[in-house]
């Protein structure tokens, strides 16, 4: 068995669930539930995308170097899957992932890390700062809500832990249930037309987490036009996919069924995983309680939701031009105050770059 730093002070108890206990700006758990809810997202996209990783070629070029061994920073690890599988898919590839509290892999005594694979108990926000030219990537996926530095960790931290030639990758799920004609649910009150309970449930996630966290926007829109303006970074691509949820209601595949069915398990958990932050917000435990089963009867097979999220992922190669302090922060496409007309866009605006 592997093994890191013991949990004992990592998390604390916040209305029965584990949280991290060092980060005041990220909210979802740090438990099994979370991370087993976290590898159904990781098998859904992994079948989506039938890869691990966006750009398949140019990231099998960085890490299939003859002449030395490469090394990979997964940053916010979380359950740790992803980093264990790509140490299986490079064996030449020296992988770390790293979180703020310990991948739940670990307690397990049947766990045995491929022998090119750390997984580290180690805040990404101060962590990546320690490095020069150290990795060929570096791999952000759905962890940008505990940085509230975000800008200057990809643009500063990230560029100077990378090897010249070597790849930023940064995933996100964009929160918001997109239609089968991809217009978006609406976030309406109960009892009023179109009400469904995800998209009013995460509107109070959000409102909740903006209202605790330094995290004050959500900013995965303005990533591609940030590392287009750093002389830091080239080449940056963002493809875009929408990943299949709720009812089916036209011929699948089996591994469109599968994707179908992971995700909507997935998504169906993630109200209930932002249960503690929503009660310290002042909702009530029966409100809670029915938003969740209200999510889990819309995604089920016999549920009112047919749709689709969408996900985004960038990646940009670094150059080899020294990096510069990061001045002021960055514009961001996307505010608190715009997200509601974030949501009544057509998914061809989702993603603008």
């Amino acid at each position: 068995m592997t093994s890191a730093t013991s949990p004992i002070g990592l998390v604390k108890e916040v209305h029965g669930r584990l949280l991290q206990a060092s980060d005041n700006d990220y909210y979802l758990p740090a438990d099994q539930d979370e991370h087993s809810r976290l590898d159904m997202q990781h098998r859904a996209l992994k079948l989506t995308m039938n890869s691990l990783y966006a750009q398949r070629e140019q990231v099998k070029e960085t890490l299939s170097r003859k002449d030395r061994r490469t090394a990979l920073l997964d940053v916010g690890t979380g359950s740790g899957i992803w980093a264990i599988e790509m140490a299986e898919e490079f064996p030449n590839t020296n992988v770390t992932g790293i979180d703020i509290a310990p991948p739940d892999v670990l307690s397990r005594p049947s766990t045995v890390l491929p022998s090119n694979c750390v997984l580290k108990v180690a805040d990404g926000t101060t962590e990546i700062k320690k490095y020069h030219e150290a990795f060929d990537i570096i791999h952000f996926r759905s962890a940008h809500l505990g940085m509230p530095n975000l800008a200057r960790i990809l643009l500063e931290d990230s560029a100077n832990a990378l090897i010249p030639g070597g790849l930023l990758q940064i995933a996100h799920c964009v929160p918001v249930v997109l239609k089968d004609d991809l217009s978006a649910y609406p976030v309406t009150d109960e009892g009023q037309p179109g009400f469904t309970f995800y998209p009013r449930a995460f509107n109070r996630v959000l409102q909740a987490h903006f209202k605790k966290a330094r995290v004050k926007v959500e900013p995965s829109s303005s990533w591609h036009k940030w590392l287009e303006q750093s002389p830091s970074f080239e080449r940056v691509t963002t493809e875009e996919v929408l990943v299949p949820l709720g009812r089916n209601v036209k011929p699948l595949s089996d591994t469109e069924r599968r994707i179908r069915n992971l995700y909507s398990k997935n998504m169906a958990n993630v109200i209930a995983a932002f249960g503690p932050l929503l009660l310290e917000d002042g909702l009530d435990d029966d409100t809670l309680t029915t938003w969740v089963q209200g999510v889990k009867n819309e995604l089920g097979e016999e549920g009112s939701v047919v749709g689709y999220m969408g996900w985004r992922f960038t990646t940009a190669t670094r150059t080899i031009t020294p990096v510069e302090p990061l001045g002021s922060e960055p514009e961001v496409d996307l505010t608190r105050q715009t997200y509601d007309l974030y949501l009544n866009r057509k998914a061809g605006e989702y993603f603008p770059k």
